[in-house]
């Protein structure tokens, strides 16, 4: 995954997600006392850290620096919240959370030989029945939807173009983006990144867990109480931890 200058145009790009729901979401589904310790994962720019950072203390840890960068700026004031620059395939701290959470499909972006390895840390990392909350892309989305298709979109600071390469085994989708940001003379700073989602299917998802010591696993579509359906384009999990032998 690869978020360096997109870093600073992410924001501004996603603002159609209503993080205050998920957050609501989560809040109920985790059941937790205030202050309660949070470990979330891939955390990106902090917002739905920040929908939470009034009620739990939380540990946000994300691969990019660039990201982190910007999650930083928005609640480096708090000291209920900490930031850690981490891959979430080799992950370890000296505590146990109460729960754990991994926002806007950070998943598919692990290939799915490495699900299983990731499932295992935060299976290490929770207290006994503490949630496990996270969401993906689902086939249908990343298949029907995204697939080989073409994508633009612009705003007040840039414009991307946005073309997708399903590939043929139907096992993962490249991204492949061209940004142009405006500058301040009114020009524009071209650049270009590439991205990769892995597709999972659900069975494989709730194998993976069940095999980390999860149980009592819940599967919703997008962060509503609404069971998901074949063609949900974002699926939520919620698993319990098992109790420890």
């Amino acid at each position: 995954m690869n978020y360096k200058n997109f870093a600073n145009l992410y924001d501004s790009f996603m603002d159609d997600i209503d993080y205050k729901l998920w957050a609501e979401f989560i809040d109920k589904k985790m059941g937790l006392k205030p202050w309660s310790n949070i470990l979330e994962l891939a955390c990106g720019t902090g917002n739905l850290t920040q929908h939470l950072s009034d009620k739990y203390n939380i540990l946000a840890m994300d691969n990019s620096q660039e990201m982190l960068n910007i999650a930083y700026s928005k609640f480096f004031t708090k000291k209920n919240i900490k930031t850690i620059k981490g891959d979430m395939k080799s992950f370890e701290f000296a505590r146990k959370f109460d729960a754990a959470i991994c926002a806007c499909d950070s998943l598919n972006y692990i290939e799915p030989i490495n699900v299983d390895t990731v499932f295992k840390n935060v299976s290490n990392h929770l207290k006994e029945g503490a949630k496990f909350i996270f969401d993906i892309n689902s086939e249908y989305k990343l298949i029907n939807i995204c697939g080989n298709n073409f994508f633009s979109d612009e705003n007040e600071y840039a414009v991307y173009f946005w073309q997708n390469e399903l590939q043929l085994d139907k096992s993962r989708v490249i991204f492949h983006i061209d940004f142009f940001k405006k500058t301040e003379d009114d020009k524009y700073f071209r650049f270009s990144e590439e991205h990769i989602q892995y597709i999972h299917s659900v069975n494989s998802i709730v194998r993976a867990l069940e095999l980390n010591n999860f149980h009592n696993i819940e599967i919703k579509s997008d962060y509503k109480n609404v069971d998901y359906k074949k063609d949900s384009e974002r699926i939520t999990f919620i698993a319990e931890r098992k109790k420890y032998d």
